[in-house]
């Protein structure tokens, strides 16, 4: 998956990565990690091949609104099909600089 645990990130960030998820639907997420607030979250779908195997996920980000951003968590997961609780959850660190 990129971009690589501490990185540093400019205002565009291009994630990409590899998933076996229900429906081929996983979430991302970004909090700011000065207050702990979710900043961003998409739905993003995974592209397999066939059914039941990892397929390649894409998501561009811009961070370009939020002037004072230094620091945030990104993190990857899909909710459960039997309860929807967040599992499988994947999460980053990233040094943000405009």
């Amino acid at each position: 998956m990129t971009p690589e645990d501490k990185a540093i990130v400019r205002n565009m960030i291009k994630v990409e990565g590899v998933a076996r998820v229900f429906e081929n639907t996983l979430q991302i997420e970004i909090k700011d990690k000065k207050d702990k607030k979710v900043i961003y979250s998409k739905t993003v779908m995974a592209n397999p091949i066939d059914i039941g195997l990892f397929g390649p996920f894409e998501a561009i980000i811009d961070l370009s609104k939020y002037a004072d951003l230094k620091n945030i968590e990104l993190s990857a997961f899909q909710y459960s099909a039997k309860d929807g609780s967040v599992i499988d959850k994947t999460t980053i660190n990233l040094d943000v600089i405009k």
